[in-house]
C-alpha cells in the first residue's frame, strides 16, 4: 500500500462525441461496469475513476455523499443533491496482468449532445485546465471524419499539447468489404491535416474487450451478451480483425494464455493500449 501510495500517480483525460462508445472503453479498461454506457441516460458530470492498490470487492463514492462500498445501482444512479460538475470512484482495475499503476481515468462527456449543451462546456473546460498528464480521443470507426470530430480535434490541438492517444473503436462491427488499414490510415491523414505531425493510433473493440474481462472475471452475463461472446470469439480469430497487430512493434505482442477471453482481450487491442497507458513515462 506504501509503495502504491507513494509512487506517482497517471491523470489520463477521456474525450469523445457521443456515440463513440468510450463509457464502454473505460469499462474495458477497468473490468467492471462503472461507467454509464449510451443505453443509460448520462448527465453532464465528470467522472473521476481510480485504481485501488488491491482487490477488496469494493468500491467507493464520492457524490455528494461518500459510500465506501457502492452497489452497482447506486454507481449508476447520479445523487441529485450534488450541484457539483464532478464523480469519484475508486476500484481495482482488472486485466489478465495486476494493474499496480497508480492511475486516475477523467471521464468528459460527449461533447456534442443535442440535448445538453452543459456537456461541451464541462468538457471543454477540463481540456483546457490541463490538469492531466496525457490525454486519450476516442472516434467510432464506422463514421470517420465527421464534422463535430473535426471542430473538437481542432480545439483539443489548440488548447492541448501534451500526449494523445487517439483510440478508434468499434472495428468489429466492420464487414468484409471495409478495411481496417484504409480506416486507418484516413484517420491519420485527417489528424495531420488539423496538426498532429505524428499521430498515435490505436484500433480496438471496446465491446468484445468488455465481455471478455466480464466472463474472464466471471461476472455475469445475459443472453444476448453470451451470445455476442461467442460471435467475438469467432470473429475476432480472423487474422484482419485481429485488432493487437495494427499496434505498433512494441505494443503488439502480449503474453496471454489459450484461455478464449484471454485470446479474445489480445485480439480487441485492450491488451496493446493498456501497455501504452500503463507503461511509465
Amino acid at each position: 500500500n506504501r509503495k502504491f501510495l507513494e509512487s506517482k500517480e497517471k491523470r489520463v483525460l477521456i474525450t469523445a462525441n457521443m456515440s463513440a462508445g468510450k463509457s464502454t472503453l473505460l469499462n474495458s479498461l477497468i473490468g467492471k461496469k462503472v461507467n454509464k454506457t449510451q443505453n443509460d441516460a448520462c448527465t453532464a458530470k465528470t467522472h473521476y475513476l481510480f485504481n485501488k492498490a488491491f482487490e477488496d470487492k469494493l468500491s467507493y463514492e464520492y457524490d455528494y455523499t461518500l459510500d465506501l462500498d457502492a452497489s452497482y445501482e447506486l454507481l449508476m444512479e447520479d445523487n441529485e443533491s450534488n450541484r457539483a460538475e464532478k464523480i469519484y470512484v475508486g476500484t481495482k482495475f482488472r486485466s489478465v496482468e495486476n494493474v499496480n499503476t497508480g492511475i486516475c481515468f477523467i471521464d468528459t462527456p460527449g461533447v456534442n449532445s443535442s440535448q445538453d449543451i452543459l456537456h461541451r462546456e464541462i468538457s471543454e473546460q477540463a481540456i483546457s485546465d490541463c490538469d492531466y498528464d496525457m490525454m486519450m480521443y476516442v472516434m467510432n470507426g464506422e463514421n470517420i471524419g465527421t464534422d463535430d470530430d473535426r471542430r473538437h480535434l481542432e480545439f483539443v490541438f489548440e488548447k492541448f499539447k501534451g500526449e494523445i492517444i487517439f483510440v478508434i473503436n468499434k472495428f468489429d462491427r466492420f464487414r468484409k468489404e471495409d478495411s481496417v488499414v484504409e480506416t486507418l490510415d484516413k484517420v491519420k491523414k485527417d489528424l495531420q491535416e488539423v496538426g498532429f505531425s505524428n499521430p498515435i493510433v490505436c484500433p480496438i473493440s471496446a465491446y468484445a474487450a468488455y465481455l471478455a474481462k466480464m466472463a474472464l472475471f466471471e461476472e455475469e452475463l445475459n443472453d444476448d451478451e453470451k451470445d455476442e461472446l461467442e460471435g467475438f470469439y469467432r470473429k475476432l480469430r480472423k487474422e484482419e480483425y485481429q485488432f493487437n497487430t495494427y499496434f505498433a512493434e512494441e505494443y503488439k505482442n502480449i503474453s496471454v494464455s489459450n484461455d478464449k477471453n484471454e485470446q479474445l482481450l489480445l485480439h480487441s487491442g485492450i491488451l496493446s493500449l493498456e501497455k501504452i497507458l500503463y507503461e511509465e513515462r
